[in-house]
């Protein structure tokens, strides 16, 4: 009997400890490295992928088509477990350019920019693009191809530039073709609708949108995306310029750019007028955060249901604001201090505008990033194992009441209570949540344990200088 106790705790020594695949990952992976035509590139630039094997070594193949040549070229990487493997892809052969054509939506076919990963074992992506020289660069987390689908609705965020951001169209099926519409508004109002079909073999061109608007020097124009494609499709996102707001007399001190890229999530289909049985939820506060982006399900072009949001903060109102959501993504929550929201209309795909803020005014920003909020039920649990600059970067996770434990949380091995931390309790949604912030040290592969359910991301402020910060969401399951 003691024997096999024995065994039985060498087994648990050996596996308890392994990091469990959330949903974002995966073995098969798309994506692309996207820079503006007004952003330059210096010799020190990289493009590098981290690849974060979830409970052994894998083997992952990159395939994808040279700038130079147009030539696919095909190379595999083993990646350890419980190892920092950071592969660098040649940045003039992988990145691509967005050009703008002034004051429209502007489409064209380009050189191939897909990159396709397949491993074989589950592994976490995430993408660094960096230039240290010209103070630019971002982390971004790569979901899994089975995140990917037909229907997306996308607000861009603030600048107060005229270049309002490009968007990256990643076909997944290689066979045939592929017809995709994107449909455009300025400031809720139509402003361009277009259609187009064509091949998605490998090296065969590929389509992005960019969007240029001003009105002589008025760059005050909120602009909204509704995609729709016959297959299923990923997306990246890059927006060159990035600000707390679209006026630069409301963003503060100062209305410093910087550059973001992030993956949108598609939008889950919903059948009209039916309601969840069980709420979506979401929660965020401002400590890195200017704004929230909520964006609706995919009702189709038939249903007419108006779609509710309840939102609570914490002016004490415990019975909530009722919101509607715009069916084109106008729907945006300014965050004072912090912010949920739940809905029995649908799930509402939500992102994030982060932001390095000067303490104090809550407006200033030091950087800007994005990427996805997940909600509660998309939640993950147990082990995450994520990458992290040398410094200046915080640990940002809210947990449910069995994740809150701070003597049984563990960063890096590490008790959360032996380290410096905050813990804010959350009096949103009549449930007891709780957001907590760490330092992070050390540039690689960290671990973070939570037998409860929590969310996690990564922030890192003066990363090329004062005005860069880079951030991302490290794991999210799918919503049952």
């Amino acid at each position: 009997m003691l024997s096999n106790n024995l065994a039985l705790l060498f087994v648990c020594g050996l596996v308890c400890n392994i990091a469990e695949a959330a949903n974002s990952d995966g073995k098969e992976f798309i994506f692309s490295f996207i820079r503006d035509q007004f952003i330059p590139l210096s010799p020190a630039a990289t493009t590098t992928v981290i690849v974060i094997p979830s409970t052994t070594d894998s083997v992952c193949t990159f395939k994808y088509t040279q700038k130079s040549d147009n030539q696919v070229v095909s190379r595999k990487n083993t990646a350890l477990y419980g190892k920092t493997n950071e592969i660098s892809l040649n940045i003039n052969e992988v990145i691509s350019i967005a050009n703008y054509t002034g004051n429209q939506f502007f489409d064209t076919l380009s050189k191939d920019f897909r990159i396709f990963v397949s491993c074989t074992e589950e592994v976490k992506l995430i993408g660094r693009v960096n230039d240290p020289i010209n103070t630019w660069g971002d982390l971004f987390n790569i979901p899994s191809i089975q995140n990917g689908g037909t229907e997306y609705t996308l607000s861009l965020p603030s600048t107060d530039s005229s270049v309002k951001g490009a968007i990256a169209f990643l076909p997944i099926d290689l066979t045939s073709s592929i017809d995709i519409n994107v449909i455009g508004y300025s400031n809720g109002q139509l402003f361009s609708n277009k259609s187009v079909n064509y091949k998605t073999a490998l090296g065969q061109k590929q389509y992005y949108v960019s969007i240029d608007l001003y009105q002589g020097f008025n760059y005050d124009f909120n602009v909204t995306l509704t995609i729709t494609a016959s297959k299923n499709i990923m997306l990246t996102f890059v927006s060159p310029w990035a600000t707390t707001n679209n006026v630069d007399s409301l963003c503060g001190k100062t209305c410093k750019s910087d550059y973001l890229t992030f993956m949108p999530i598609s939008s889950t289909k919903k059948k009209c007028n039916v309601l969840l049985a069980k709420p979506d939820q979401r929660m965020i506060t401002s400590d890195f955060t200017t704004r929230l982006y909520v964006s609706p399900p995919n009702m189709g072009f038939d249903c007419n249901e108006v779609l509710k949001i309840t939102v609570f903060d914490n002016s004490g109102n415990t019975e909530g604001k009722d919101e509607i959501v715009s069916n084109i993504g106008l729907t945006t929550l300014d965050l004072i201090d912090e912010i949920a929201f739940t809905s029995t209309s649908g799930q509402m795909s939500t992102y994030r505008l982060g932001s390095i803020l000067q303490p104090g005014d809550a407006i200033t920003s030091y950087g800007h990033y994005g990427h996805y909020i997940p909600s509660t039920a998309e939640w993950v649990t147990g082990t995450t194992q994520f990458f992290s600059l040398a410094k200046d970067c915080y640990i940002e996770f809210y947990a449910d009441q069995n994740g809150s434990d701070i003597n049984s949380i563990k960063l890096d091995g590490i008790i959360l209570s032996s380290i410096k931390h905050t813990k804010k309790p959350l009096s949103v949604l009549n449930s007891n949540y709780n957001q907590f912030v760490a330092d992070i040290k050390g540039y690689g592969l960290h671990k973070f344990e939570n037998g409860g359910n929590y969310v996690l991301y990564i922030v890192c402020k003066n990363v090329n200088g004062l005005y860069d910060s880079q951030g991302y969401l490290t794991a999210f399951n799918k919503r049952n």
